[in-house]
């Protein structure tokens, strides 16, 4: 019987992603990251965020957008960075989405079934769920699993309909600081 890592991210809806293999230590790849999209996140990081950033245990990753009222938790094995993103809906109402991406190498070892990724992302799979309407993307990469939470103010915004928005917002993720 195959063992699996099981990685838990501290996402809100305790999404689990289960990657199966020979070597379950092996964990994804990142994707090629151009050094202007790490430089244009890095650049929409305030410093005081960025500073705590190169503290963190893990790679942290941040998305290319800006996002206000960011927040960044660091702490032994993980990391938690939180923003929003306000956006005019085409009614014309505001809608604000809150943004989290997490990273943790918390590992437990459990059996799994098997492969349960849904998506691809970051240049491999992970899974794609939504609960309570809230999107979420989990993976593993370089050894650390991740989320990326997204949550809309509005029913309707289209951010938070279906995967769309937060796969792209996964895979333009760039690194702003934390251990390698």
């Amino acid at each position: 019987m195959k063992r699996a890592l099981v990685l838990l991210s501290l996402s809100a809806q305790g999404a689990i992603l289960a990657a199966c293999s020979e070597d379950p230590t092996r964990g994804g790849k990142a994707p090629p990251a151009t050094e202007t999209r790490s430089a244009t996140t890095r650049s929409a990081i305030p410093q005081e965020i960025h500073e705590r950033a190169s503290r963190s245990p893990v790679p942290v990753l941040a998305p290319a957008v800006s996002l206000e009222r960011v927040t960044l938790v660091v702490d032994q094995g993980f990391y938690a960075l939180n923003g929003v993103v306000n956006a005019t809906l085409p009614d014309g109402r505001g809608s604000r989405a809150t943004i989290t991406v997490q990273g943790t190498r918390i590992v437990h070892v459990r059996e799994a079934p098997g492969d349960v990724s849904t998506h691809a992302m970051r240049g491999g799979r992970g899974l794609y769920t939504v609960n309570e309407g809230i999107v979420t993307t989990t993976w593993i990469e370089g050894g650390t699993s991740y989320s990326v939470d997204v949550e809309c103010s509005e029913a309707g915004d289209p951010r938070c309909q279906d995967e769309a928005f937060v796969i792209e917002l996964t895979d333009r993720l760039a690194p702003v600081g934390g251990a390698r």
